[in-house]
Parts: C-alpha cells; structure tokens; sequence
C-alpha cells in the first residue's frame, strides 16, 4: 500500500496497489524482462472514475492522474514500448478499480496520447412498473478519438442474460421497455469500435412501483351558515405512499366546477 510519495517496486506475480486520494505520488516499477501474471491492480480510494486522467508522459510511463488534485498521481513504468503508444507485452499493469466495483481495464487503452477513455458516467435511471421505460445513450459517454464507427452494447454486470423486459437498440444505445416489478438491475454499458477497442460505464436502473395516493380522512356533510366564511385545509387529508408532492384539484362530486363563491387555493377550500 503507497502511503507516502515515492517508489514501489512490484513483484512478478498478482499485486494490488491500494492508493488514497491524498497519498501523493508514486512510481511503481516493475522489471521490463519479468513474465507477469494477468490480474495486476491499482486499488483506488477517494477518487471516482471521471475524476481520472490518462496520460503518457514520457517513453515508457503511463500517467495516471487524478483531477483536480494536481498532487496526486501514479505512474507506471514499462507500460508501453519505446513508442510510447503501443503497449509493451507482457503487460505490467491491467485494471484500475474503484470502490463498488467499477474499473478501468488497461489492456483497452487507446493509443493516443492523452490516453483518454472518455470516463464520462451516464446517469443511473428510475423506471417506473407497469409504465414504459425510455433512455437513450449520452453519446458523449464514450468519445472514440480516432473517429471510428461505434457498436454499442448492454449485458448485465455478474453476466448473466438482460432482464426479458429491456430491450437495447446496438447502434443508437437506446435502452426501453416496462419492468413489471420493482428490482434494481445493474448493468454494464459498452462501446466497440471497428478495431476492437472497447470501453465499459457500469450503470443501474431502478425500477420501483407507483402507488395511488390515499386518503386518511374525510369530512363528508361539512355544514356552514349562511354569509359565514369556511376554511378546510387538504394537506392532511391525502399521503402518497411513495412520498411524492402532491398536487390538489378541486371540483364539484359531478364533475363541475366549483361555484363562484368557493375558492379553490393550492391546499385549501375557502
């Protein structure tokens, strides 16, 4: 674990380097002549995805900084070739993870310096059941920077098939449909290019049930004298169970409007 700025040297087999938002810089080094294992990983805490910046900076490093703290960063030596774009094999480094389980997989970079996943998260979604549900793709989620056509793709994050109500249009990113009960599903959100490059956004959408507001009490029958003034307040007679505002209307039990000498304001009947 980096607990203050400087060198770390890596092994030749699984390391994890857990790195905190404050921690500094750091230099993790491992041996261009080694044979690595494949699941090398920097752990970060305190930062998210999009505050991420990839970068190389110099033949060889991998620049990873973090925004807008221009202290804190890692690099990573022997990340690439002496071209400073392709990445050198075997590799020495494969994801960058965050907490709750999204990552960057480094093994996906594109060779184009700043080494920028466009790390943009498109916004987790509420679906209503029983309503259809509609959310098209940002695509400024996803940037592709040498302007190649993009494929989009949908599947569940612990992999197993889309729920059967979703259905996701691959060209435009359009996900639809009506959930018919309430559950949050988590899902990974990819783009593909002709070349193979991808990128992943994990994503959830909850779908949750709307119920009718109900009514706690009634005053059937209220009486008033003639030329005298009455006041009934309404915010205590209805809730919505899922604690939505409510908007109050009024009109008479037969569908027509109020008489002209009752006043309807907002919540009250006077």
């Amino acid at each position: 674990m980096f607990s203050k700025s400087g060198y770390v040297y890596g092994t030749t087999g699984n390391d994890t380097y857990l790195y905190n938002k404050g921690h500094g810089s750091y230099e993790i080094i491992k041996p261009s002549n080694a044979i690595y294992s494949t699941n090398n990983i920097i752990s970060i805490s305190g930062y998210i995805k999009k505050d991420v910046y990839f970068s190389s900076n110099y033949l060889h490093v991998l620049k990873i900084a973090f925004l807008p703290n221009s202290n804190d960063y890692i690099t990573v030596d022997n990340f690439f070739n002496s071209d400073g774009k392709t990445i050198f094999v075997p590799q020495v480094m494969q994801k960058v993870q965050f907490p709750g389980g999204s990552y960057f997989d480094l093994t996906k970079l594109i060779s184009t310096n700043p080494l920028t996943f466009d790390a943009t998260p498109t916004t987790n979604s509420t679906a209503i059941v029983g309503k259809v549900f509609e959310q098209q793709l940002d695509t400024s989620s996803f940037t592709d920077l040498d302007k190649n056509s993009t494929v989009y793709s949908l599947k569940s994050q612990d992999g197993t098939a889309l729920p059967s109500w979703i259905n996701f249009d691959t060209s435009t990113g359009k996900i639809s449909g009506t959930p018919a009960s309430a559950s949050t599903y988590y899902l990974t959100l990819g783009a593909t290019d002709n070349t193979g490059k991808e990128y992943f956004i994990d994503i959830a959408i909850t779908s949750t049930v709307k119920y009718k507001p109900i009514v706690l009490k009634t005053k059937d029958g209220l009486s008033i004298s003639h030329n005298s003034e009455i006041s009934y307040q309404l915010s205590n007679v209805f809730k919505d169970p899922n604690n939505d505002a409510l908007n109050f209307t009024a009109k008479m039990k037969n569908g027509d409007a109020l008489p002209s000498w009752l006043t309807f304001l907002n919540q009250l009947v006077c």
